[in-house]
Order: C-alpha cells, then sequence, then structure tokens
C-alpha cells in the first residue's frame, strides 16, 4: 500500500514541479488534465460564449474540446503549444455547433438577455462590456476568431495563422479589417445613444 501511495505522491510532485505546457499527457493520466482544464478552462469559456452567444452552448463547446483533446492527444506532435492547440479544437468544436440548424434557427435570431447581471458591482462597466460584446458578435466569424485569439488570447500572429491554417498576412488584415469595422460599430451604438 505505501509503495502505491509513493508512487503516486512522486507524480504528483513530478507534475507540480513542470509547467503546463512543459507537461505532455499519456493516455491515462487525468492529473494532469485536471491542472490542463483549471488553467485554461476560464479562457476556453470566455471565447466560446462570444463565439456561440449563448453560455450553456459554450459550456458543451469547452467541455467537447477537453474530451476532443483527451481521446486525440496521441495525435498531439506538439508542434504549437498545448493553449494553440486546445484553441483549435474549441473553434472547430464551436464552428461544428454553428452549423448545426438549431442554432441557426434558435440562436442567431434570439435577442441577448441583458437583465441578467446580478453582480452590483458590475453594473456600471456591463453597458461597455455588452456594446463590445454586441460588436463583436455582428462581425464575420473569420474576424472574430482572429479578433478574440488575438486580444483575448494574447496568441502570437503565427499562433492564430496555424490555428487558422490562413497565412500570417491574411491574419493581419483580419485583425486590421476587424479593428475598423469594431470602432465603426461602437461608433454607431454611442451615437445612437
Amino acid at each position: 500500500m505505501s509503495i502505491l501511495n509513493s508512487g503516486i505522491d512522486a507524480k504528483i510532485e513530478y507534475i507540480n514541479s513542470k509547467s503546463i505546457e512543459d507537461t505532455y499527457l499519456s493516455t491515462n493520466d487525468m492529473i494532469n488534465l485536471e491542472a490542463l482544464m483549471n488553467t485554461y478552462s476560464t479562457m476556453l469559456l470566455r471565447m466560446a460564449s462570444i463565439m456561440l452567444k449563448d453560455l450553456k452552448l459554450a459550456e458543451d463547446a469547452v467541455q467537447e474540446t477537453f474530451i476532443n483533446f483527451y481521446t486525440s492527444y496521441d495525435n498531439y506532435r506538439g508542434e504549437a503549444g498545448i493553449k494553440t492547440y486546445l484553441c483549435k479544437i474549441l473553434i472547430n468544436e464551436c464552428r461544428q455547433k454553428q452549423r448545426k440548424a438549431w442554432f441557426r434557427r434558435n440562436i442567431l435570431t434570439a435577442e441577448p438577455d441583458r437583465s441578467s447581471n446580478s453582480n452590483p458591482d458590475a453594473i456600471e462597466s456591463a453597458p461597455v462590456r455588452l456594446s463590445l460584446s454586441g460588436a463583436l458578435k455582428k462581425l464575420d466569424t473569420g474576424t472574430r476568431e482572429a479578433l478574440l485569439l488575438y486580444y483575448y488570447n494574447d496568441l502570437p500572429i503565427t499562433e492564430i495563422s496555424k490555428i487558422l491554417c490562413k497565412p500570417e498576412g491574411t491574419i493581419k488584415s483580419k485583425l486590421k479589417r476587424g479593428r475598423d469595422r469594431l470602432k465603426s460599430i461602437l461608433q454607431e451604438d454611442f451615437c445612437n445613444e
């Protein structure tokens, strides 16, 4: 019994001594998967909720992302970081959900619920956050994905290029056009108020 416990303790100590990016998962290593989930789930959820415009669908997409990562980890070649690989899986999962007829029928036609803000400290910044979120949702999918990866996830253009399978010049153009479009959308929103 003590041999088993010492082996587990040694493995946990080894995992804790490594950074998340340096830690590789074996097929049955739930401890590392849990560390990855704790590290990246918030970032992925934020990104998915903006892409899908629905929190429940975003939670499902993040869950499916980690399931897909766990089941296909053997395909991970290590050419990009784990964060980049998870973002790529998440984007593919979100695109798959957006292709479904139910999503197009129910989510794209529904109005966002603006009364769900229960945190009194966040009331002042809620209109700005809602207008930015609404402006992002008005952008086309490719531009929105590039902006989310660059500004929300702090990924360099080279990594975004790998995730979206587009040349770096295209990503730079999408970022420039996206910033310009966001500026015009936000100016229209604030001028109309």
